[in-house]
């Protein structure tokens, strides 16, 4: 497919590309030239814009010079108003301080004034704060004369309060101690009577349970006996129990005998079928190997397997040789097939290559015919333009343009520019088919030297291929005996194929039907076997039926007979516990109620204790009440004389009490000492506040009233000065304000302005100057440039005339941009094709070499019976066998070093290193050398374990025997060195050595009757 697929890559010639990108060239030439020719035309229409531009910006700025003229005069009243209020504003600071004097001066005399208003005010308030000083002070003296006089008083109040608190506390206490006495008086008499009462009741309890006992007298012994009745129960129980189990084993000996007996039955009728099948199986294994014999035909089936292999390889071979005669015969076929092919490409080239050499001819014509009527255009179009020259010219008068004296179309004879663009139009499209033509003899021409190109190389390859073919052909030929360039060749090899392939299906067809029948005797054989193991195996089932058949009768007779004894010894047991127990009242016995009769004695057992246990209760009860009403009696009648005498004292203490406190209402009534002691301490405290308070008014009024005396001084004085300031600053101010122009005070302050309207108007002055100044420059700058302008004179032509060039020279450039573009996508499709067809060319080749290699792999390990791989894969595994077992080797010897067979790589050779290298075979090595050799390559094998199975066990049968003691040495040392690595080494051997070196050992001795004796660790008689 990729073949087809560059085939189908039709690429430009080299002499098309050629003329394409000289073509290219060419027309990106002009398009330069016609891009130079519309920037000049751009530079010249900008050119003119910009002159138009400068000399309309100066009319405005004319226009706006007259507007700005016009608002400087409307402004000129409020600009001579600004004036004033400048000048005013200089002297605004001056005037400022004299406002201030003035301001301070009518300040400081109406303060003067207010100070002399309030000085015989303050002087009243001085007089009167100094006359309440004094009633004060008299206050205070009676406040204090007052607190001293009630000082004594208040003195034995306390006193008697102390003496009173002291008395209320023993009261308190004694009140407390009579009502615990009286509290415990009455519970230990409450007390009293709940003991008589149940000294009563317990007396009368016990009475009751001492009638009892005397009722369950006989049960008295149960306390003593009962515990040996409940191990005759359970002696009893479990004899019960024996013969329970016993009657139970003597049910299930009776089923096992009966069971047994049906298992010998059965077992026998086995026996006997196993038998049968037994002779069924060996009389058809018979009749089978009879059957194979007369397929085989008295051959062995190995034989019949070695001619299938054999007429298999020649088969194969005969399919090779008769593929490649007919490769053979399709080559050459093919080979003239491409001759004549390349004979008819030949003849197509020549007739292309004579039609495009007159398609050139004729496209070089047209083009020079195209150009001729374009310049004759062009020429036509400037003689129009020049109309109003063409009226100027007069015959023998010089042409202003041209200096000619001639003028052929001065007299109006102008040629009509129709009749020329239709011409130029007509050879334009001829052009255009003839350019077409010549690409498309081009791409032929080029289509039809690739066709011959790979004509020709289609050519070699066949060639080759028929050499190839015919060498291959030739060797088959030499296997077959057959000659090469017999002309029947094709047709004998058929022949001899069929013939080998019939002999070859004979052959497969016995090999098969014989393998199959070898299968069948194989598993008639097993199934012989089987059915030998089955009799065997029935035998022994028979006998072991047999022997469990009597085992079972025996086992069941021995049953009956231990159930009777344990039936009789139940029975007697019985007897003697139910004579035992008639003393407590038991009738009946049997072992179904001996938990009942087990109940009712505990029962009469516990209760008899509980009786015993409830007397000795009731009588430490009686005693303890009793004793306790002694001791409670002796109690009461100590708390009789503790609480007579607390109610004396108690009333004692109350008396005293009424006593102090009706001296003490004598002396104070129920007043508190402490708040009337407060109170009057308390009004001494506000006297003291009180002329402390008026005294520091009095302070306050003298240091006011000095106060004011000191300001009126000052104030006097500092009107007096400024007086004399005022005048002078005055005199001054007016001075300079006539210097100003101000005619006086009055004047100055009608020319100021607040702040903000002379800001406003500052701003608007400054505006109109700025845009008086910027005007002026604008004007200056707009002629500069207008002036350097006019100086560059890029053209004559009008603004008109250099747009319609434009627009004619952009077209032209359009158009050629678009067959400049056309031009480049051709030559990028033709690269695009090239970059193709070179990828195309390489996966070719990457294929014929992935073939090749497959080839060479077939020819290497390919074969019709797999022996070549089989060989191949053994040959790999074979090769890391030997790795391993040099390594192994190299430890016990540095002579040999084990290496394939060239001839066959299945076979081992040693390299001897004692005999400079040289290669020998394994079979004339000597016998210990053989057994080194040997052990190395099993130790080798073991080590090719897979991940799941490891060999971790290797025995050694003999061979120790062959070495030297240096040898046997370096092979203990070896497996020694596999059994620190966790490997287990048997050896059986007779090589005394090994005996002295190897500490784990079993010992086999010989014995008569044929016999041998096993012994050592582990080693156990069976017996």
């Amino acid at each position: 497919m990729l073949t087809a697929e560059l085939d189908g890559m039709q690429l430009l010639g080299e002499e098309e590309g050629r003329q394409l990108k000289t073509g290219l060239e060419r027309k990106v030439a002009k398009d330069a030239e016609l891009s130079g020719q519309i920037d000049r035309k751009k530079q010249a229409i900008a050119w003119l814009d910009g002159i138009a531009r400068l000399e309309k910006e100066l009319k405005q700025l004319e226009t706006q010079k007259r507007e700005q003229q016009v608002r400087l005069e409307a402004f000129a009243p409020r600009q001579e108003k600004l004036d004033r209020a400048n000048r005013a504003l200089e002297l605004s600071g001056e005037y400022a301080s004299l406002t201030s004097t003035r301001q301070a001066q009518a300040s400081d005399r109406s303060a003067l004034e207010t100070y002399l208003k309030e000085l015989p005010d303050r002087q009243k308030a001085a007089k009167e704060a100094e006359a309440a000083v004094v009633v004060a002070q008299e206050r205070l003296k009676a406040r204090k004369a007052e607190l001293e006089s009630a000082a004594a008083t208040i003195r034995k109040v306390r006193e008697l309060d102390l003496t009173i608190r002291e008395k209320e506390k023993p009261i308190e206490d004694a009140k407390e101690r009579l009502s615990s006495l009286e509290a415990s008086l009455a519970a230990l008499r409450t007390k009293q009577t709940d003991d008589s009462t149940s000294l009563s009741d317990k007396q009368n309890a016990l009475k009751k349970v001492l009638e009892q006992l005397d009722e369950a007298k006989a049960d008295e012994r149960l306390v003593e006996h009962l515990e040996g009745i409940r191990e005759r129960f359970d002696a009893l129980r479990k004899l019960h129990e024996a013969f329970v189990d016993k009657h139970e084993e003597n049910k299930q000996a009776q089923v096992q005998a009966a069971e047994a007996e049906e298992l010998y039955k059965t077992e026998t009728g086995k026996l006997e079928s196993r038998k049968d099948a037994f002779e069924k199986s060996r009389s058809a294994l018979t009749q089978k190997q009879s059957q194979l014999g007369e397929i085989l035909e008295g051959r062995s089936l190995s034989d019949w397997r070695e001619s299938v292999s054999s007429l298999t390889a020649q088969n194969a071979l005969l399919e090779d040789a008769v593929e490649t005669t007919s490769a053979i015969v399709e080559s050459r076929q093919s080979l003239e097939a491409l001759r004549e092919k390349q004979a008819r490409r030949t003849s197509d080239k020549t007739a292309i290559e004579q039609e495009l050499r007159a398609q050139i001819e004729k496209q070089v014509a047209l083009e020079k015919e195209i150009g001729y009527l374009q310049t004759q255009l062009i020429l036509l179009k400037k003689i129009e333009d020049l109309k109003e020259a063409r009226h100027q010219l007069r015959d023998g008068e010089p042409c202003p343009l041209c200096g000619a004296t001639e003028h052929p179309y001065a007299t109006g004879n102008v040629p009509v520019l129709d009749e020329t663009l239709q011409e130029l139009e007509v050879r334009k499209a001829e052009a255009k088919s003839v350019n077409y033509a010549v690409s498309e003899a081009k791409v032929s021409l080029a289509r039809t030297d690739k066709e011959l190109e790979q004509i020709a190389s289609s050519q070699i390859e066949r060639t080759r291929t028929i050499e190839e073919l015919e060498t291959k052909l030739k060797r088959f030929c030499e296997e077959l005996s057959m000659d090469p360039d017999d002309p029947n060749l094709h047709d004998k090899l058929e022949e001899l194929q069929r013939e080998n392939t019939k002999a070859l299906k004979r052959a497969t067809e016995v090999v098969q039907t014989a393998e199959k029948m070898e299968k069948e005797v194989t598993k008639l054989k097993e199934s012989l076997e089987k059915a030998k193991e089955a009799v065997t195996k029935a035998e022994q089932k028979t006998q072991v039926a047999a022997f469990r058949k009597e085992s079972a009768k025996t086992q069941w007779e021995r049953m009956k007979k231990e159930a009777g004894n344990l039936q009789k010894a139940l029975d007697d047991s019985v007897t003697a516990l139910l004579e035992e127990l008639q003393m407590f009242g038991v009738e009946k016995l049997n072992v179904e109620n001996l938990d009942q009769v087990l109940a009712q004695l505990t029962e009469r057992r516990d209760r008899w204790v509980s009786l015993q246990k409830e007397r000795s209760e009731l009588e430490r009860k009686i005693a303890e009440l009793t004793q306790r009403r002694g001791q409670r009696s002796k109690e009461m009648e100590k708390t009789e004389e503790d609480l007579a005498e607390q109610r004396r004292l108690y009333r004692t203490l109350l008396k005293e009490c009424a006593t102090l406190r009706r001296e003490r209402h004598r002396l104070f009534g129920e007043k508190n000492p402490d708040d009337e002691e407060e109170r009057l301490r308390t009004a001494v405290t506000s006297a003291e506040n009180a002329l402390e308070t008026i005294r520091k008014n009095m302070v306050d009024k003298i240091r006011e009233l000095s106060e004011l005396t000191s300001k009126i001084e000052t104030m006097e004085k500092t009107v007096s000065d400024r007086e004399e300031t005022l005048g002078r600053e005055e005199k001054t101010f007016l001075q300079h304000i006539r210097k100003s122009g101000f005619e006086d005070e009055k004047a100055f302050k009608a020319a100021q302005l607040f702040e903000e309207e002379r800001r406003t108007l500052s701003e608007e002055a400054k505006r109109l100057s700025d845009e008086q100044l910027a005007l002026a420059t604008k004007e200056r700058e707009k002629k500069e440039q207008l002036d350097s302008e006019l100086q560059k004179r890029l053209t004559a032509e009008t603004q008109e005339k250099l747009e319609a060039d434009l627009q004619t020279l952009e077209a032209a450039q359009k158009e050629l941009q678009q067959k400049i573009g056309a031009i480049r996508q051709q030559l990028q499709t033709n690269d695009d094709l090239k970059h193709k067809q070179k990828e195309r060319m390489e996966a070719i080749e990457a294929q014929r070499k992935e073939c090749a290699r497959w080839d060479r792999l077939h020819e290497l390990i390919g074969s019709a019976d797999g022996k070549k791989y089989r060989n191949f894969a053994q040959g790999l595994t074979f090769e890391i066998v030997i790795a391993h077992a040099n390594r192994q080797l190299q430890q016990m010897t540095d002579r040999y070093l084990l290496i394939r067979d060239d001839a066959q790589p299945l076979e081992l050779n040693v390299i001897d290193n004692y005999q400079g290298g040289e290669v020998r075979s394994t079979k004339n090595l000597s016998g210990g050398e053989s057994f080194i050799v040997s052990l190395s390559l099993a130790l080798g094998l073991s080590q090719m374990a897979s991940k799941n199975v490891r060999v971790d066990s290797l025995f050694l049968d003999e061979g120790f025997g062959t070495l030297d003691e240096e040898s046997l040495e370096t092979a203990l040392e070896t497996l020694g060195t596999l059994q620190q690595d966790g490997k287990l080494i048997g050896v059986i051997s007779h090589v005394p050595a090994l005996k002295e070196r190897i500490g784990t050992q079993i010992q086999i001795t010989t014995s008569t009757g044929g016999r041998s004796v096993i012994s050592g660790p582990g080693c156990v008689k069976i017996k």
